[in-house]
């Protein structure tokens, strides 16, 4: 079974009843985009006599704009090589205030920045979230009556650790956000192993590969992005940023795709 049958699977399972319908159904190809309209992060593509909308992320819509195309399972939708389904709703009219989505070329060196950026967002979201907690454990470590408490040590050490957390997060954010020169790609041919699915929804794929000096060494890729694992599978090939080292972990994706994760290989 491979990383995005499994997925899928796994995303019936545990998505709706909806979902668990079409689990042994094939998608449908929908190339071009002819009249495809765009209004902010939702999408609306004409199909059967009315609009499928579906809500993407920025790196999607860069991917769309410049493939024109999609897999379409019901009101699923899934674009090449990211194995992810979005939910979309079928609508007699398209969303208000749409314009006509375009076709707009990407370069790798755009999709990784607009990939970066997204990430960075939802770092910046988890810092707020986890600033939130930290001044709730600090305050109810401050305010409770009995000083000598468990809870007031367990209380000031969760605000403490949640804004250790927060600082980390943000560093990572900010770091995200540098802007770096156009990527320099290694290709590299896998032989993929077994994958596996943990309770989160993340696959992970290993296998073994041939550094550029010649060295051959196990490679583990996935955890926080399943189609990367899932293209590992499907097509034997590892696309890493940089040179990749033994020993070492490494940035992965899919050139012009919405694809990026981290890599790590064996000594």
């Amino acid at each position: 079974m491979t990383p995005s049958s499994l997925y899928f699977g796994y995303s019936a399972l545990a998505g709706s009843s909806s979902m668990r319908k079409l689990a042994d159904k094939p998608f449908r190809l929908v190339s071009g985009l002819d009249g495809a309209l765009v209004a902010g992060a939702r999408v609306s593509v004409p199909l059967d006599g009315r609009w499928l909308v579906v809500r993407l992320p920025a790196p999607l819509r860069a991917q769309l704009a410049a493939q024109r195309r999609l897999w379409v399972l019901g009101r699923f939708v899934m674009l090449p090589g990211v194995v992810v389904p979005r939910r979309g709703a079928f609508r007699d009219t398209p969303v208000k205030g749409s314009v006509p989505f375009a076709a707009e070329a990407v370069s790798p060196g755009r999709m990784l920045a607009i990939q970066r950026r997204f990430l960075s967002a939802y770092y910046f979201f988890s810092v707020a979230m986890l600033l939130v907690m930290s001044a709730f454990g600090l305050w109810t470590a401050a305010d409770y009556p009995r000083r000598d408490s468990v809870l007031v040590e367990c209380a000031w050490f969760f605000g403490i650790g949640c804004g250790i957390g927060a600082i980390g997060l943000a560093l990572a954010a900010v770091l995200l956000l540098r802007r770096l020169p156009e990527p320099t790609w290694t290709e590299l041919a896998v032989v993929p192993g077994p994958a596996s699915i943990n309770l989160f929804g993340m696959v992970t794929v290993k296998g073994r590969t041939v550094l550029p000096d010649g060295r051959e060494v196990t490679v583990q890729a996935g955890g926080s992005d399943p189609s990367l694992a899932a293209n590992i599978a499907a097509t034997g090939r590892l696309w890493v940023l940089g040179v990749p080292v033994a020993g070492k972990m490494a940035k992965a994706g899919v050139p012009g795709h919405a694809v990026f994760g981290p890599v790590k290989f064996g000594s």
